[in-house]
């Protein structure tokens, strides 16, 4: 099973469309738009416990948009993939987290590509 977060991005869909519908789950964004935060763990497991032993958790969300505040950034980019990884250890899934060709620009103004570095 693979289990998108991300879904409805141009990603996200590339994902799911390359796998038959038994074989993909996208989670609504409603579900895991929240875990980005500190306490979001219980949340994550419950999500991830149901999966199958095998599941691979594709995180195709992201925020792009460079007019969109440092934090939310941060929270979307960086937070929410890496409670994710944390959570997937525990319930003894892998993690695929999509980032960019650019993430070894030093210093970057641009907040997406500020998240990608870090």
């Amino acid at each position: 099973m693979r289990i998108v977060i991300g879904g409805r991005g141009r990603l996200g869909r590339a994902l799911c469309a390359a796998r038959a519908d038994d074989e993909v789950l996208a989670l609504d964004r409603g579900v895991y738009e929240n875990w980005w935060r500190d306490d979001a763990g219980p949340d994550i497991d419950r999500c991830l416990q149901a999966a199958p032993p095998g599941s691979v958790v594709l995180v195709a969300a992201g925020v792009l948009d460079p007019a969109l505040p440092p934090s939310e950034h941060q929270r979307v980019n960086l937070e929410l993939p890496a409670r994710v990884m944390e959570r997937a250890a525990v319930a003894g899934l892998r993690v695929l987290s999509f980032g960019t060709v650019m993430e070894r620009l030093v210093d970057h103004p641009n907040p997406y590509l500020a998240t990608k570095q870090e």
